[in-house]
């Protein structure tokens, strides 16, 4: 039954499919502030034009009798509807996450009715139906609403401007990161999502979160947490990895505004080092302890060599001593 219409006295609300208006299209919403209703919408809708029901002469009011005769069928429920003497009655019906929120109003000559102390940036389903007044069990019967649709509230920046203090911080845009394999290194940058005078200033903090080995993975991957501090006018920084085993990292710059608050982009990225199997990674490990000792060992080597080659000289110096010649006479 959803789409079609809702008849009083003074007013129809038209079948949508009849009309050639889909769901989510005949309202409208225009935005607006002020500091009286703070975050507020105008919501509106294409004019209407009334339909009465029954002849002012034969309608009747809530205080008296209602024959069988007087009224029309609801197209919605199929529930006879006696039609009222009054404008015409709306109800509305607003969601926003896990809040709802019901509420009735009589159109007059104004442009439709105001949402007001709204929440920036925040998603709201409206949705919109007409009533007669005066029958609670009708009222309670009927379920369909013909006219819904989505608003997306203004953000604060859109009131105050970026950067403004009367806004939360807002983190970095398009955060990116390039890897040199060769160098294991990686550039990150990003792109401000604010002026710089009005960031205080930027920390990067960067460490390993997995390991895609299954063998002694927080070995391989075992990193303390790394953390740069960077000024306002920073775009990129440079930062050195581990090249032990292929892990995966994560980034977050942090944004500080002028008056110290934070606004965070986080970003993962997996780096691989140019170490072909673990049998080579494991023999670079080894010689980082081996190179040292076989210094000190061809060290060693060398020192007794010369002490025993001056130990050798010393004794053949002494035997020819011991030796002697015929004196001239």
């Amino acid at each position: 039954m959803k789409g079609k219409g809702v008849a009083s006295e003074w007013l129809q609300a038209p079948s949508v499919s009849s009309t050639g208006l889909q769901p989510n299209t005949p309202l409208q919403i225009k935005s607006q502030f002020n500091s009286d209703d703070g975050i507020s919408a105008l919501v509106s809708w294409p004019s209407i034009t009334p339909l009465p029901t029954v002849p002012p002469s034969t309608a009747a009011t809530a205080s008296t009798f209602r024959p069988a005769s007087v009224g029309t069928t609801s197209p919605l429920t199929g529930i006879k509807l006696i039609p009222s003497l009054t404008s015409c009655h709306f109800q509305v019906f607003i969601e926003n996450g896990t809040t709802f929120n019901t509420d009735t109003f009589e159109k007059d000559e104004s442009e439709g009715f105001l949402l007001h102390n709204l929440a920036f940036s925040s998603e709201y389903k409206i949705k919109l139906r007409t009533f007669v007044p005066g029958d609670s069990n009708l009222f309670e019967s009927i379920t369909t609403w013909p006219l819904e649709t989505q608003y997306q509230s203004i953000s604060c920046s859109q009131v105050h401007g970026k950067g403004s203090l009367e806004c939360d911080p807002e983190p970095v845009e398009n955060l990116s990161i390039q890897i040199n394999t060769e160098s294991a290194t990686a550039l990150i940058e990003w792109k401000p999502a604010v002026d710089s005078s009005k960031v205080l200033l930027y920390q990067l903090v960067y460490y390993p979160i997995s390991s895609t080995s299954t063998i002694k993975a927080n070995d391989k991957c075992s990193m303390e947490q790394i953390s740069q501090y960077l000024s306002a006018s920073t775009t990129k920084s440079t930062v050195k990895l581990p090249t032990k085993s292929e892990c995966k990292f994560e980034v977050k710059l942090i944004t500080y505004d002028l008056i110290g608050r934070e606004a965070v982009a986080t970003k993962t990225f997996i780096f691989s080092p140019p170490v072909l199997d673990e049998i080579q990674a494991n023999l670079a490990g080894f010689w980082i302890f081996i190179a040292p000792a076989a210094l000190l060992i061809l060290l060693c080597l060398i020192i007794q060599c010369a002490r025993c080659c001056e130990k050798k000289r010393s004794e053949k110096v002494a035997a020819m001593s011991k030796f002697s010649y015929p004196e001239n006479v």
